[in-house]
């Protein structure tokens, strides 16, 4: 079954087919969106992930990337606030939720087997994947509106 995940033509798909599974953000006439909870959703994006870590050094930057990029997408979506506002208790649940889902991604690298010594060298697939949740998470630090809320800034 591992190499047919590991195969980019399936890969993809799966990753694609992750946000159609994810629950419909929070806004101010649903603030609480029936969907998968966090720990469902967790264990779907750590599963991919897993795929990831076991990909070469190429493809897994740009797996991780693309499955990275799409949970960053999601908490970008939360980030748009009217100027002076405050975020609703669930919208900010809602980015920690997110925020959490990209680190369980990322710490996946953890376990990422460099390539061989004799290998090219390449950016390890963790660092490329923090790159591309970084606009996110810088525009998290720079808002006093969401530093300022606690279940976040855990």
């Amino acid at each position: 079954c591992t190499a047919q995940l590991q195969d980019p033509a399936t890969l993809a798909p799966l990753i694609d087919a992750t946000e159609q599974c994810f629950p419909p953000l929070p806004s101010v006439s649903q603030p609480d969106p029936p969907g998968p909870n966090l720990e469902d959703r967790q264990a779907v994006v750590q599963g991919l992930a897993r795929v990831v870590s076991s990909l070469d050094p190429l493809s897994a930057t740009e797996a991780g990337k693309k499955l990275v990029t799409t949970l960053t997408n999601r908490a970008a979506q939360l980030l748009h606030l009217p100027p002076g506002a405050e975020p609703a208790p669930s919208q900010s649940t809602a980015l920690a939720a997110e925020l959490a889902l990209v680190a369980s991604v990322i710490k996946f690298m953890d376990n990422f087997s460099s390539a061989p010594p004799n290998a090219q060298p390449v950016q390890p697939p963790g660092l490329a994947m923090l790159e591309a949740a970084w606009p996110v998470l810088a525009q998290v630090v720079q808002q006093p509106s969401w530093r300022s809320q606690q279940c976040v800034a855990d």
